[in-house]
């Protein structure tokens, strides 16, 4: 990754594991993480995923982090 931010000119640039994994079990490990519960309706190209529960608070705790990290950054450009 320095390699990359090291060039002369910037381009678009894919880091892979080598490891498949489906895009549901993607989202899923991805929203659990948030405390948030999927479900799925239908299956393939026509599936739907919707929000089936999800943790309020650790949701709010997680948002409010990267907001207040936001702030700190475009303040520090800013100055």
């Amino acid at each position: 990754m320095y390699l990359m931010m090291q060039q002369e000119q910037p381009d678009d640039y894919v880091i892979a594991t080598g490891v498949t994994t489906p895009v549901r079990e993607f989202v899923n490990k991805t929203f659990r993480f948030l405390g948030i519960e999927m479900a799925y309706m239908r299956k393939g190209k026509d599936e739907i995923g919707f929000i089936k529960s999800f943790d309020k608070d650790k949701l709010e705790g997680l948002i409010k982090k990267k907001v207040d990290y936001i702030k700190k950054k475009v303040w520090s450009w800013l100055n």
